[in-house]
């Protein structure tokens, strides 16, 4: 385009030279930068496709896992890599250990207290500030005619005639059974708890 440009112009033969010159420059300057920009274009796909592979599935991969463990099912926590990411996957590796271990513990303490009150050969149960039964032994289930499954959850309202359960919270003269009150609501120093430990 330059080149046409100067051949319109009236010059002399050096300024025709210069002007080709100046136009081959021109043209080489945009291949130039063609070349340049296909260049940098292709940087960007690489490091882009690096950063995919290496940072953003495997954060995704690890979301994965986090999700699973909330849901409750069973996955690999990928722990790969010397980096920040690996070493969040180790940390929820670790976490997700210690849980399973302290869930396990805390079942076997129910599990135990559980076959405690079931040995009372008198009825017990236990309940909740607003009258709602959080358990009993086998005992009471016996008395009450259904399983304790059936009476987790439920009033004395809920179970009985209506006379019988005025009778249970009467008792205490408030509106829940005597045995919620006994209930400490935060573990007393002298009893034993368990630490979650692995």
């Amino acid at each position: 385009m330059l080149a046409e440009i100067a051949a319109e112009l009236p010059t002399n033969d050096a300024t025709a030279d210069r002007l080709a010159a100046l136009a081959s420059v021109a043209e080489n300057g945009l291949l130039f930068t063609a070349v340049a920009g296909l260049l940098a274009m292709g940087s960007a796909i690489v490091v882009a496709f690096y950063f995919n592979r290496s940072i953003v599935s495997r954060l995704l991969r690890l979301q994965s896992s986090m999700a699973a463990f909330v849901d409750g099912r069973e996955t690999e926590i990928p722990t790969d890599g010397d980096d920040e990411i690996g070493s969040m996957g180790r940390a929820l590796e670790y976490l997700v250990t210690t849980l399973r271990a302290c869930e396990a513990r805390l079942a076997e303490q129910v599990d135990f207290r559980q076959t405690l009150l079931d040995t009372i050969p008198n009825p017990i149960f236990y309940t909740d500030t607003d009258g709602y039964y959080l358990g009993a032994n086998e005992a009471f289930a016996s008395v009450i005619g259904k399983p304790i499954s059936e009476i987790v959850g439920k009033t004395a309202y809920d179970l009985d005639r209506p006379d019988m359960a005025d009778r249970y919270t009467r008792r205490s003269g408030k509106s829940q059974p005597a045995v919620a009150a006994a209930i400490p609501t935060k573990p007393k120093k002298h009893l034993p708890t368990a630490p979650c430990t692995m």
